[in-house]
């Protein structure tokens, strides 16, 4: 006798499910467990070997930080003082802009005052 494929393909479906609830039931079990803590009052201090090794890494990441600044505050001087000359050179530019545009004008009202000075001149006559 031959067993059924469509039961045996059953069983080993409910198999399977009830393995999966058991080890689900074995890690909810064990994720509520205590966990066992040691914690010690004792005073436990460094020797002096190793303060000076830890003091030394502190300091030289110290120096670290402060090279770190200084090059930035270089870096940030220089950035101002090009700003600082850019915008010196286009107020300058600026300012010859419109120096140029008061002589024309100047000059466009010149021209005005002679035409009516002559006209005043023949209308006087």
């Amino acid at each position: 006798m031959t067993p059924d494929p469509q039961a045996l393909t059953q069983f080993l479906i409910v198999l399977g499910f009830l393995g999966s609830i058991v080890a689900s039931l074995v890690a909810i079990r064990s994720s509520n467990r205590a966990q066992k803590r040691e914690v010690s009052f004792a005073d436990e201090f460094a020797t002096r070997a190793q303060h000076d090794d830890l003091k030394g890494r502190v300091d030289k990441i110290a120096d670290e930080i402060r090279s770190e600044f200084a090059r930035l505050d270089q870096k940030r001087s220089v950035s101002i003082a090009g700003v600082h000359d850019d915008l010196e050179n286009a107020i300058a530019a600026l300012r010859a802009g419109v120096k140029q545009d008061v002589e024309g004008v100047h000059d466009r009202i010149n021209v005005v005052l002679a035409a009516v000075s002559e006209l005043k001149g023949r209308l006087s006559k």
